[in-house]
């Protein structure tokens, strides 16, 4: 089978312009950035710069006055009973706007598909209709992010044990060096399955759910036997997308610079930049759609029709 990249990007750019430019309307617009914005309110996951990773990683004494401050002000927060109560509520303010956030994004990847493969910006008819494939989604990411959380929670916890280990002499010090290149090269590649996972969830799992209309754990099934049948495609189309979202960030950062800053602040806006940033959006989206039904007609989420009733 031979497998393109330019040519869905091509139908993808095609397809953008017959749903956001034949004709042009506003109202149309901003009902479809608004599930747009909906669909990317948790988009990826973040990560430091590098420069300080490295020098925190040659200076040992100060990995350990790290550890060590940590460590005492952990004490410190256990023994202050209003702080801790503080504390502890922001942390669970934060987790539940965590899962609010991951839920509505959830619903909004739906959402937006389906209008993207229809041609049309409805919400509220979507939103019902398609809230259990929603749901199911949002379980399965719910359940990834804790496991993510707690596999780099256990990350970090060797890199502190390693960095007490820093201070030793002789062998002790020989082993944490060891064990840092080690623990380097793991959160690495961990770092890179994270990632494609996510890439592979949002842009291919997803619209095989909606095809199918099936659970994430049915459709994760059906494409993962496609990927080990033929595994490079999938990593190839990984590294393409990379380069198109770095085209386009290089593009957006010359025109926000040609604005003096102004354009970055505008994209920035909640709602108002993804409705700016539709046309980019859409194509990538319709760009997933065009390259995954290459595949055969089980793969094809373009072909989905779907019972419509008003708003």
């Amino acid at each position: 089978m031979d497998i393109r990249y330019w040519d869905p990007l091509g139908r993808g750019l095609e397809g953008m312009k017959e749903i956001l430019m034949r004709p042009v309307d506003l109202g149309k617009w901003f009902a479809l950035g608004f599930t747009a914005w909906l669909a990317n309110l948790i988009n990826g996951w973040g990560g430091g710069g590098s420069g300080a990773s490295w020098r925190g990683y040659l200076d040992s004494d100060e990995l350990q006055g790290v550890v060590i401050g940590t460590t005492d002000r952990v004490e410190d927060l256990l023994t202050n009973s209003i702080e801790f109560a503080f504390v502890g509520v922001a942390l669970f303010v934060a987790l539940g706007l965590v899962v609010l956030f991951l839920w509505l994004s959830s619903r909004g990847q739906f959402v937006y598909l389906d209008n993207v493969v229809h041609n049309r910006s409805r919400v509220t008819e979507p939103w019902n209709r398609l809230a259990g494939l929603a749901d199911s989604l949002f379980r399965w990411r719910l359940l990834f992010a804790v496991a993510i959380f707690l596999a780099f929670g256990m990350l970090a916890a060797t890199a502190a044990l390693l960095a007490i280990t820093l201070g030793f002499d002789g062998w002790g010090r020989g082993f944490s060096i060891l064990g840092y290149m080690v623990l380097g090269s793991v959160t690495l590649m961990a770092t890179i399955v994270v990632a494609y996972v996510q890439f592979f969830l949002s842009h291919f799992v997803v619209p095989l759910m909606y095809k199918h209309d099936e659970s994430a754990t049915a459709a994760w099934r059906r494409f993962l036997d496609q990927l080990t049948a033929q595994p490079w495609p999938f990593v190839l189309v990984g590294l393409f997308f990379l380069l198109i979202t770095l085209i386009v960030g290089a593009v957006i950062t010359v025109l926000g610079l040609a604005t003096c800053c102004v354009g970055f602040i505008v994209l920035g806006m909640p709602y108002l930049g993804a409705v700016l940033l539709l046309p980019v959006t859409t194509t990538l989206r319709l760009f997933d759609l065009q390259w995954l039904a290459q595949f055969g007609p089980d793969f094809d989420a373009l072909a989905t029709t779907s019972p419509v009733t008003q708003d």
